[in-house]
């Protein structure tokens, strides 16, 4: 089975939202990347004041999935791919040498730090190109709006 962390993402929305009753829901167990701290298939944002290594953090999870070595307290897992957003750090300045300095595997992981519409051609294409990358991850280095 493919592990996949999802650092900052949300589950693509269904065609319509509809309203159920939620005893005609199945419940389901929450899985974890790294338990407690991040599940599967669930929204987890790293938030905080520049500086307190939020990009550090996200860095050291995607170099960890990037080779499969497990987390602190979790055993080894399938190698995952990683796409980061980031707003915040450089990717050849910062990027790059911190995982250069994990020792990931840079095949396995992606950057994107241009400004992203999806109201242009343009925006489309790189969420499309997204999606194929990776399905469901994005780890996103940026501050909480001031």
């Amino acid at each position: 089975m493919e592990h996949h962390l999802v650092v900052a993402a949300a589950r693509p929305a269904s065609p319509a939202a509809e309203s159920r009753r939620i005893s005609e829901v199945e419940p389901e167990e929450v899985r974890f990347l790294w338990h407690p701290y991040v599940p599967l298939r669930k929204v987890t944002l790293l938030e905080g004041d520049p500086g307190q290594g939020k990009s550090w953090i996200a860095a050291a999870l995607a170099a960890s999935g990037s080779l499969g070595t497990g987390l602190p307290g979790a055993g080894p897992f399938e190698p995952f791919s990683t796409l980061f957003f980031t707003a915040e750090d450089g990717i050849a300045d910062t990027l790059r040498p911190r995982l250069d300095r994990m020792a990931a595997d840079g095949s396995r992981i992606f950057a994107h730090d241009a400004p992203l519409s999806l109201d242009t051609l343009a925006g489309r294409a790189g969420r499309d190109r997204a999606g194929e990358v990776w399905r469901g991850l994005v780890a996103e280095g940026r501050s909480r709006p001031r």
